[in-house]
């Protein structure tokens, strides 16, 4: 037998870093605003956690109707990640082994994902990029900008509440660095309470 390399992805983390079509921005732009101030409205008294939760609407852009293959992706993608052998997801301690998954990475905090439809055509692709490593940032951006390139697409953070509207190396560097900052500012603070 010889070793696979195998991913998972908490079932809350679907979706919530997403490539879409770059024809979604304005819609984008006003589901993050509702956001926003949803969550504002609705923080905790004492700051951590809310007291109501949002659906976002997720505008029904599936990719699909784009009619990417998956191994067009795949191709796209592997040029700058290795491809990971089996993709898991679940919570708890529940895991599942995905049959329409496929994932591209250097760990599970950086890490492409991309599920199809029963013709081959890819329907959402996403990430798991909360790695620190410059040089995992910098392929990780590569990759994105392969992807965006060929198929017009931008980047949404939805728990950051950021688009990154022009899916290029540096701006996409530049967002994942910051917001390894801000999760470091995070954490020093909650460890000061």
């Amino acid at each position: 037998m010889f070793w696979r390399r195998k991913v998972y992805f908490h079932e809350d983390d679907y979706c919530q870093q997403q490539i879409l079509p770059a024809a979604a921005l304005p819609f984008l732009q006003s589901e993050l605003a509702k956001i926003a101030e949803h969550s504002e409205r609705h923080r905790s008294p004492d700051g951590v956690g809310w007291t109501d939760i949002y659906l976002r609407d997720d505008g029904h852009y599936e990719l699909d109707a784009r009619e990417i293959e998956i191994d067009v992706l795949a191709l796209q993608i592997a040029s700058h990640l290795p491809a990971f052998d089996r993709v898991y997801t679940g919570y708890s301690s529940y895991r599942e082994r995905c049959k329409a998954v496929k994932a591209w990475g250097l760990s599970e905090s950086c890490v492409v994902f991309a599920d199809w439809n029963a013709a081959g055509f890819v329907t959402h692709i996403w990430t798991n990029m909360f790695e620190e490593d410059s040089n995992a940032i910098r392929r990780m951006a590569k990759a994105l900008v392969a992807v965006a390139e060929c198929h017009q697409m931008i980047y949404v953070d939805w728990a950051w509440g950021v688009v990154v509207d022009r899916v290029e190396e540096e701006p996409l560097v530049e967002f994942f660095q910051r917001k390894n900052q801000q999760i470091a500012d995070r954490m020093k603070e909650y460890k000061r309470r």
